[in-house]
């Protein structure tokens, strides 16, 4: 098929040019949503008296084929084109004739085409990406309901810092995945202006409607600058930049599951459904799904760079440079919404050991805080003489839990060290020793207190049913427009012509 817009070259592009300069594989990551915007295009074109009954009827009717087409996998690209748009454009001018099918273009540039393009893909996929991690935090909130009586170290440095309990872990990455679905819904708000019939980049002496494209294309409102519609990319930079926030979360989500399934940890185990095994060592079990979520991490990294790097420097209006993004947005995309469902199987699927982890809290001194504390608000000794006197008994008896944790000692270190006695009584000593009461005594509003855990768990659940509720109208109000789209669409390619 012949390039339509060859014909205005006095020498044949070469080979490698149009190879180097092509971006049609990549398209297709956009067809369906040029084809749609061409058929909003068109019936705006319509409505405005641009285009007549008759040039509708057989343009639509080459649109919604190749819809259909598309739908079940039966369409096919031409690489001697460079792009999507102008192969579209040819099918059309190939089947009804440059006379009819040439006004597809009117009003309308590649610059504004893409731009629209991209802004309807990324709308689409930010809403699935959205609903994939309220499933992933319902993974979660189910876990934390479940582990909400696991008693366990709290790490810092990767050493055992303070007790807690397995919950506040779950509830930690809900609360994380809570902000990017949050960020998520103001990107899609970001996106979901209209660029077209900003034309090339001043805009058109043709009589178009924007407003009706916009009503079409379930739109908020039109990008009012021409210039702004077609020459800003900082909506995909933002896209990317929220994707990568997420690839940040999942890699150390993922980093976390690594070191707990290690027979070092022994906190959690894969099922076998996300785990390998060794090709060598019939022993081993390994979390290559988590380490694989991990790796993959680093393509969103780089797309992040790429269209950083893309669009340093680029004048204002449109430069080919922003052909790249497509390549950085599906890339990311791609990768997040892939390992968003490995992780919610993960998840869905961990077995949790309780025991490995008491048995790490009994064998520490995760209590050391709570003692200083209490020692601070029981004696004469300010909380940093207390934290003091902790250390020097640490120092002294190393590990011995038992040693540490004794009012004689205590009373025999501080006035060694501080001149002054800290009594405090072994039963005030031996009460923080149980577990249950200890955290029952960290009222602090988010701690792994067992009134807080439930708090959260309650709250986190009342907010995901709101976000299931905001995403799915969103979902279901935009696929009701496309499929009024499209029906409008068949029904003017029947049109009875007079």
């Amino acid at each position: 098929m012949k390039n339509i817009l060859d014909k205005h070259r006095k020498d044949p592009l070469k080979e490698n040019v149009v190879k180097f300069l092509s971006s049609i594989e990549e398209d297709l990551w956009i067809l369906k949503e040029d084809v749609v915007g061409t058929i909003a295009h068109v019936i705006m074109l319509h409505e405005q008296a641009i285009i007549t009954d008759n040039e509708i009827k057989h343009i639509l009717k080459e649109l919604v084929n190749i819809i259909e087409k598309i739908d079940n996998g039966t369409f096919e690209i031409d690489k001697n084109f460079e792009d999507i748009h102008p192969y579209i454009e040819n099918i059309v001018i190939q089947k009804v004739g440059t006379e009819i099918g040439g006004k597809i273009h009117s009003a309308r540039s590649r610059n504004d085409q893409v731009a629209l393009d991209i802004r309807l893909k990324v709308r689409s996929e930010t809403l699935v990406l959205i609903d994939s991690l309220i499933k992933l935090m319902k993974s979660l909130l189910d876990n934390a309901e479940k582990a909400k009586e696991f008693n366990c170290p709290l790490y810092t440095h990767l050493q055992r810092g303070q007790l807690g309990v397995f919950s506040h872990y779950f509830l930690n990455y809900s609360y994380q995945i809570e902000r990017m679905i949050l960020k998520l819904f103001s990107l899609f708000d970001e996106i979901n202006k209209n660029p077209l019939g900003a034309c090339a980049i001043g805009g058109t002496s043709f009589p178009i409607s924007r407003k009706k494209v916009t009503e079409l294309l379930a739109f908020d409102a039109e990008i009012f600058n021409s210039l702004d519609a077609v020459s800003s990319r900082d909506h995909i930079i933002s896209a990317i930049m929220v994707l990568t926030l997420i690839a940040d979360m999942f890699s150390r989500i993922c980093e976390d599951l690594i070191i707990w399934s290690s027979k070092e940890f022994g906190f959690v185990e894969f099922n076998d459904a996300y785990s390998s095994v060794s090709s060598a060592m019939p022993q081993k079990k390994n979390p290559d799904t988590a380490e694989l979520i991990k790796g993959k991490m680093g393509r969103v990294y780089g797309a992040l760079n790429h269209i950083l790097f893309m669009s340093k420097g680029t004048p204002s209006g449109y430069v080919r440079d922003f052909q790249e993004s497509k390549v950085a947005l599906q890339t990311s995309f791609s990768t997040i919404n892939m390992s968003v469902n490995i992780l919610t199987g993960i998840f869905d699927t961990l077995i949790i050991h309780p025991e490995k982890m008491k048995s790490a809290v009994d064998n520490s001194l995760v209590l050391s805080l709570d003692l200083a504390e209490i020692i601070a608000k029981e004696t004469n000794l300010s909380f940093r003489e207390a934290h003091g006197l902790i250390g020097a008994l640490v120092k002294k008896y190393d590990s011995n839990r038992d040693k540490i944790f004794n009012s004689a000692n205590i009373e025999k270190i501080s006035k060694e060290i501080f001149k002054k006695k800290a009594t405090i009584s072994q039963k005030d000593i031996d009460d923080i020793l149980d577990l249950d009461y200890a955290l029952s005594l960290r009222k602090s509003l988010g701690s792994p207190n067992k009134n807080q855990i439930e708090l959260s768990i309650k709250s986190l659940k009342e907010k995901i049913q709101n976000y299931q509720i905001k995403v799915s109208n969103l979902m279901t109000f935009v696929q009701e427009r496309m499929d009024e789209l499209l029906q409008t669409a068949k029904k003017l390619s029947k049109i009875l012509v007079k």
